[in-house]
């Protein structure tokens, strides 16, 4: 095999453009003897194919290993490298244009992973990220942003006097939750009002099932989310409705949540079926189906909206394409797509999309939605001047075709 000799000091600016990408010869150059190269004094000695494999790689981020060298030589301030390689990371992943993956520094991720452990409490506001807004998605009810006036729509901009950016929302979140009796600002945006409201953390009970028995015997369930405790909640809401005709399950601003929860509600409906499967990058295809369905065979219907996403659309979609259930509704939000979490050794994390879903028949839910059998859109006549629903046309529909398909 044909070797080539390369000075130290070449190999060490090789190193620092394949820190861009944490590239395999960053790990080879720290560990010379897995490709077998030799050293002597101030000579490695590799092979020819690894030579050049290693030239592309340096021609590819030359530019990369300029900039860096000049920020060092002449910017007029002293310049913290860490930082430097967090940006450039950070830069990498937000070259994507995947408002769902993210790169997060020590300081940033420790944050998040606080915040989502012990006690702490928020203020009650459920938001979705966007390609330019961190939207309000949905308030609780009784909560601090609920008092606040907060309402669906609203825009998030700052959190105690900090900015963030659309792919910057875990980390927003994670400034809005604290300990309980603590304050804390938050700037919204609310068409073209800039408000602050500040407001006393609490505990913020997460009850994701309501249910009840409208008329002529229909059940109702309003399913807001996918949580821990979601499904057994769920079969006490279906245990109390047995005896009803059928069931509207109503899943409009429902955010999603845990997909396992999802399967698990869909398992009561639907009989040894594909509820949904995923794919990767090399189309390896994972199926998630269900293996009993025997607690409910009568009819159902879903209402979904723009607000509905992830598990809900995962529940609708594949209720919907295994004819189990009608949806009715407007076209959902259309995220269908997973997020892997890598931690790194220095505390930093990569939340990188790595898979999205496809219902049974193989439509796509990234980006498109579950398009309702049944369109019905609330119009401005459906609210009153306080913004309060008056009338529920979607709801009136999905009555409408559960009694249909009754008789």
């Amino acid at each position: 095999m044909k070797r080539v000799s390369i000075t130290r000091g070449f190999l060490a600016i090789i190193v620092i453009c394949s820190i861009l990408l944490g590239a395999l010869f960053s790990f080879v150059l720290i560990n010379p003897n897995i490709l077998g190269l030799v050293s002597s004094g101030n000579q490695i000695t590799v092979s020819s194919e690894d030579y050049n494999r290693l030239i592309n790689r340096y021609e590819k981020y030359e530019k990369v290993e300029k900039v860096w060298q000049r920020i060092l030589a002449t910017f007029y301030d002293d310049v913290d490298e860490k930082s430097l390689e967090d940006g450039m990371i950070k830069g990498l992943v937000e070259g994507l244009g995947d408002v769902y993956s993210s790169y997060y520094d020590a300081e940033d991720y420790e944050s998040i992973e606080a915040s989502l452990v012990g006690e702490y409490s928020g203020v009650g506001i459920t938001m979705v990220q966007e390609e330019s807004h961190i939207r309000v998605l949905k308030v609780n009810k009784n909560s601090p942003a609920a008092e606040g006036g907060v309402t669906l729509g609203e825009y998030i901009v700052a959190v105690d006097g900090v900015v963030y950016a659309p792919e910057e929302m875990d980390q927003c979140a994670a400034a809005i939750r604290g300990e309980k009796g603590t304050s804390v600002t938050v700037k919204f945006l609310k068409g073209s009002e800039y408000i602050e409201r500040t407001f006393v953390r609490d505990t913020i009970l997460t009850e994701t099932v309501d249910h009840e028995i409208l008329d002529n015997n229909i059940g109702y369930i309003d399913l807001y989310g996918f949580e821990k405790g979601t499904y057994d909640d769920f079969v006490l809401a279906m245990e109390d409705l047995k005896d009803t005709d059928g069931i509207v399950l109503d899943m409009r601003s429902n955010p999603g949540g845990m997909v396992d929860t999802a399967l698990n509600i869909a398992d009561l409906f639907l009989d040894k079926a594909t509820l949904i499967y995923t794919e990767d990058h090399d189309g390896t295809r994972e199926y998630l189906n269900t293996k009993n369905g025997t607690l409910w065979d009568k009819p159902l219907v879903i209402i979904v909206d723009e607000n509905s996403a992830s598990a809900a659309e995962i529940l609708a979609g594949g209720l919907q394409d295994n004819g189990r259930a009608k949806v009715v509704g407007t076209v959902s939000f259309g995220k269908g797509v997973i997020q892997e979490l890598i931690k790194y050794e220095d505390g930093s994390a990569l939340k990188l999309t790595e898979w999205q879903y496809f219902t049974p028949s193989g439509k796509a839910i990234n980006k498109v939605g579950i398009q309702p059998d049944y369109l019905v859109e609330l119009d401005d006549e459906c609210y009153d001047e306080q913004g309060y629903l008056i009338e529920d046309k979607q709801l009136n529909k999905a009555i409408e075709v559960l009694s249909g398909e009754i008789q």
